[in-house]
Order: structure tokens, then C-alpha cells, then sequence
């Protein structure tokens, strides 16, 4: 969930409210709470046009592909 606790775990993020959160970082959390929601299937989809526009990081596609299977994970339990 954002706040103290997840600005803990990623500085960088420090002082931001949580609507302002780049992108990655909302898809991350939405899909640790609601990855079933509208929300997170928009943010995926924003997120994967950027990717297929080359607008992400290696960094970032890596990111995006360990919490797909992560998700992925979660669905087959």
C-alpha cells in the first residue's frame, strides 16, 4: 500500500502523494492489493504502450516483467 511504509522501502518516492506516484511504482502496488481491478488493467496497458513505443528503461521493462509473474503466480495458487 503507498505511504510511510512503501516510501520506506523505495526513497525515492519520499514526501510524494501517492496520485503522484510514476507509474511503475502504481502498477507495482495495484498488483499486490486489486490485480484484478480496472485500475491496475489500465495502468498495465499505459505501461505496456510506453514499452512497445520504447519509452521505458531496461530497468524498467525488467520491473514490469517480475511483478507480471508475480500476478501470474498469485492466479495459479
Amino acid at each position: 500500500m503507498p505511504g510511510s511504509g512503501y516510501e520506506a522501502l523505495h526513497p525515492e518516492l519520499e514526501g510524494m502523494s501517492p496520485e503522484n506516484y510514476p507509474l511503475i511504482y502504481r502498477y507495482e502496488i495495484l498488483a499486490d492489493v486489486a490485480p484484478t481491478s480496472q485500475d491496475f488493467l489500465r495502468t498495465r496497458d499505459r505501461l505496456y504502450e510506453a514499452r512497445s513505443t520504447g519509452q521505458t528503461s531496461e530497468e524498467i521493462n525488467a520491473y514490469m516483467d517480475r511483478i507480471d509473474s508475480q500476478v501470474s503466480g498469485k492466479r495459479n495458487q
